[in-house]
């Protein structure tokens, strides 16, 4: 494993029956096919469902049949055991007078005893990913019966099972594995605060799209905020909306539309809440459709099923948690294009840059990245000269023409009148952006008005429905780029506004104060690299230096 720390979600459904489990297996199948080490943990104790499935039945086989404590070994029972003998080491500190073969206190134990209730479920040969499982352990467990009793709040705070599974998140799970994704409990329990609110890194939040669904939806994501104050970071949701049927189309539009107003106005209120912590939403929602033959069998769709009409989601979740995980390298990338569009790729901050994405790359066995590192290499050699930049900018207008004539704007028209049916908006963003870069370096006052022309572009093209032009998948990926991209043109226009203000020696209007104070916002956002920051501190003291 890297230093690059392994990410843990939690996949949660306030009623059953949803997929939830099915999209945890699959998932984890999906990730590990494409070269990542996976653990998937079994925390619904009470109804356990991942060791059903093929492949994780069969690496449980052992762990599925109760076995007196007496004749237990370490590593049979899977969590359940822990769980007992968590409770028993809590009540009863006389070791010789627990019930067990081999007594254990699991919270003051380390990686390599609790790997014992480890199994393997799946290795890629040709990725070298694979699929672990920390399986819930049999279903008539006795530790069921107590866990019932003694509620799972009175476990975690009173016999110290909140330091056990927190020490397995921190000393085994984030160290071991690129992915640990956890199957918790439906219902508005003890559970979802810990397992979904202070637990994961990502929490995967599935839901139906009848009443009880979407109203569960909402009164789970309200909860999930109450323990938001214990994280050390912003909890980011990916919300999946289940069982989405083929016909009666009006009303399931009509559901999902409700459901997109809920995501966003949720989204809304914790933008606006100034708390510390706040839950932040991961793109669109990834729609799982209806498939009847999954309703009556558990079944593993990734990786041999292609055709099957829910593929696409499962692997839609993937990418949205690798997404999540690579986010840094992503932006090292984009931060050497972006440097690359005033200086060429050859220029220093640009290779500082694509050096660092190429070391993380590697390091994180971050297979997409690393072909991009190939591909941008090979431009900055083929293009490291520099160009006439009155050339450059020639070709750049002649481009922003095409672009407004493509989409059938007169000259001046506003890009919320522009035809959306046609176009590929995110090159056409990216001419808008690099022309405005460009000219940032001779004529600051063009580069403004540029950059304010791209981001009302963005603005724009935010708003609209892309399910004519882009699958889900596109339009998920551009939407990180997208808020990329806004970050970066605000800081642009932030920098030449600085010069302007500087050689004129004029104090800062509030229209540049406000663009600093959006500016530090999309970054924060954005979660963006050490060397970026630097410059928004520069940035914050310049303007704070001209309003004196």
């Amino acid at each position: 494993m890297n230093s690059l720390t392994g990410t843990v979600a939690s996949f949660y459904s306030y009623k059953g029956g949803v997929g939830r489990t099915m999209a945890v297996v699959n998932a984890a199948m999906t990730l590990a096919h494409n070269g990542f080490k996976v653990l998937v943990v079994d925390l619904d104790l009470l109804a356990p469902g991942v060791q059903e499935y093929p492949r994780f039945r069969k690496a449980v086989e052992q762990c599925t049949h109760y076995v007196p404590p007496s004749e237990r070994e370490l590593g049979q029972g899977g969590i359940l055991d822990l769980v007992e003998r968590q409770l028993w080491s809590m009540l009863q500190n006389d070791a010789s007078q627990q019930p067990f073969k081999e007594a254990l206190r699991p919270a003051e134990a380390d990686q390599g005893t609790w790997q014992k209730w480890m199994r393997n479920v799946y290795a890629d040969p040709a990725s070298g990913g694979q699929v672990d499982l920390l399986p819930a352990g049999p279903a008539d467990h006795r530790a069921v019966e107590l866990l019932a009793r003694i509620g799972w709040y009175r476990f975690l705070t009173e016999y110290d099972g909140l330091r056990l599974i927190l020490s397995m998140r921190n000393e085994w799970w984030s160290k071991t594995y690129d992915f640990t994704l956890i199957d918790s409990r439906t219902g508005l329990s003890d559970y979802l605060q810990f397992c979904v609110g202070i637990l994961p890194d990502v929490a995967v939040v599935i839901a139906g799209l009848n009443e009880q669904n979407v109203e569960g939806l909402r009164v789970a994501l309200d909860g999930i905020k109450e323990v938001l104050v214990s994280r050390y970071a912003d909890l980011y949701v990916i919300p999946v909306l289940s069982l989405i049927p083929p016909a009666e189309l009006d009303t399931v539009r009509d559901r999902l539309e409700r459901t997109d107003r809920l995501l966003q106005e949720v989204q809304r209120r914790e933008d606006a809440s100034g708390r510390n912590r706040i839950l932040r939403l991961l793109g669109e929602p990834v729609r799982l459709p209806y498939v009847a033959t999954l309703a009556v069998a558990e079944r593993l769709i990734v990786p041999t099923d292609h055709d099957a009409p829910i593929f696409r989601s499962y692997v839609r979740i993937a990418e949205m948690l690798a997404r999540h995980r690579f986010a840094e390298i992503d932006n090292l990338f984009d931060e050497a294009i972006y440097e690359g569009a005033g200086g060429g790729l050859n220029f220093p901050r640009a290779v500082r840059a694509l050096d660092d994405a190429r070391a993380a790359s590697l390091e994180a066995r971050y297979m997409y990245a690393r072909i991009r590192c190939e591909s941008l290499d090979a431009q900055r050699r083929a293009y490291g000269g520099e160009d006439g930049r009155s050339c450059s900018l020639e070709y750049f207008e002649r481009a922003v023409r095409l672009i407004r004539e493509r989409r059938h704007l007169k000259p001046g028209e506003p890009w919320e009148k522009a035809d959306s049916s046609i176009g590929h908006w995110q090159i056409e963003l990216d001419t808008l952006v690099f022309y405005a870069r460009v000219l940032a370096a001779d004529a600051p006052e063009q580069a403004v008005r540029a950059f304010t022309d791209a981001l009302e572009f963005a603005a724009a093209f935010e708003k609209r429905d892309h399910a004519d032009m882009f699958s889900d998948r596109d339009w998920d990926r551009y939407s990180h780029e997208l808020l990329f991209t806004r970050a970066f043109c605000h800081l642009g226009r932030l920098e030449v506004q600085i010069k302007a203000a500087q050689k004129r020696k004029v104090v800062p209007t509030p229209a540049l104060q406000a663009n600093l104070q959006e500016t530090q916002e999309l970054f924060r956002r954005l979660g963006i690299s050490a060397g970026m920051k630097e410059r928004l501190e520069e940035a914050a003291i310049a303007v704070e230096e001209l309003s004196r």
